[in-house]
């Protein structure tokens, strides 16, 4: 039997503590596991991470490489993430480590071509795609 998710506690009145700000990002993340490619759906963005949907694909603790995307003109952003907490119905958090100052530019660059949320709900998710680069070992 699993144990059951707990939604993130917020800050005194309602506000999430967050200090960067989250931009709309619905784009299908491809991930392969035990040789089988599958799907997991990210739904927002910002300089410390991302959240993609709840799956059986990830576990806490998971170390993610990841190449994210925003349109085929620009290279994507390589950043290495961690799967930090289970938020239950409202999707996994990855949070980034490691950025390096250029990384972390475009980054930056990426999020300031991104809607707010809300603004991108019209956006067809199924075009757009991410991916894991690989699962690193965490050390």
């Amino acid at each position: 039997m699993s144990k059951p998710r707990r939604n993130r506690p917020k800050a005194p009145g309602g506000r999430e503590r967050r200090r960067a700000p989250r931009k709309a990002y619905p784009h299908q993340i491809l991930i392969s596991t035990e040789g089988k490619a599958r799907g997991l759906v990210a739904s927002d963005l910002s300089a410390g991470g991302m959240r993609v949907e709840a799956s059986d694909t990830l576990q806490l603790g998971d170390e993610l490489k990841l190449a994210l995307y925003n349109d085929s003109r620009r290279p994507p952003v390589v950043v290495r993430a961690l799967v930090a907490r289970d938020d239950g119905e409202n999707g996994w958090m990855l949070r980034f480590h490691d950025l390096d100052a250029r990384t972390a530019g475009n980054l930056a660059l990426l999020l300031d071509s991104l809607p707010e949320i809300g603004e991108g709900a019209g956006v067809d998710a199924s075009g757009l795609v991410s991916e894991i680069l690989e699962r690193t070992e965490a050390g």
